[in-house]
Formats: C-alpha cells, sequence, structure tokens
C-alpha cells in the first residue's frame, strides 16, 4: 500500500483532488494548522522518513501569505486485498 502525503493550505480541496485523480483511496488524515510552509514541510520530512512506501504530492499553494497550512496523508490501496489485510 502507497501512502501519499503531501501539504497545503487548502485540505478539503487536496482530498478532494486526490479523490478524483486516484482510485482506491483508502483512509485519509489531515494534520495541522501549521503557521508555515516550512513547518508544514519538516512534519512531511518526518513522515516520509517514517514510512517506506510513499508518493509525494506537488504543493499547491492557494490561500493567502497569512493562511495556515496542513500535511495531509491518504492510503493509496492497490487491491481488495490490502483492505482486509489492513483491517486484520
Amino acid at each position: 500500500m502507497t501512502v501519499l502525503i503531501g501539504i497545503t493550505q487548502t485540505p478539503e480541496e487536496a482530498v478532494k483532488n486526490l479523490r478524483s485523480e486516484f482510485t482506491g483511496l483508502g483512509i485519509e488524515a489531515i494534520v495541522g494548522p501549521f503557521r508555515s510552509p516550512d513547518d508544514a514541510s519538516s512534519w512531511m520530512q518526518f513522515m516520509m522518513k517514517r514510512t517506506e512506501d510513499y508518493e509525494t504530492i506537488p504543493v499547491a499553494s492557494n490561500g493567502s501569505e497569512n493562511d495556515y497550512w496542513y500535511g495531509f496523508t491518504c492510503d493509496l490501496i492497490d487491491s481488495l486485498a490490502e483492505i482486509f489485510e489492513s483491517a486484520h
């Protein structure tokens, strides 16, 4: 199972876009807020070090300079077998 990892100022929009781009998305998590893109990037680096199979999502900055940043992850499930494996 691949984990999609990214940072954004609009987390709901980012997850919505991922759902339209990828089929088989599993559980998603949104973390934050972070005060700066550097803080959010530090979280992303931390997650990348803890995850073996991941894909980073390009950063989309749709907010203003003063908006908070958020991190997000989504499980990209390759098959139904992975769903059953992760449930046990």
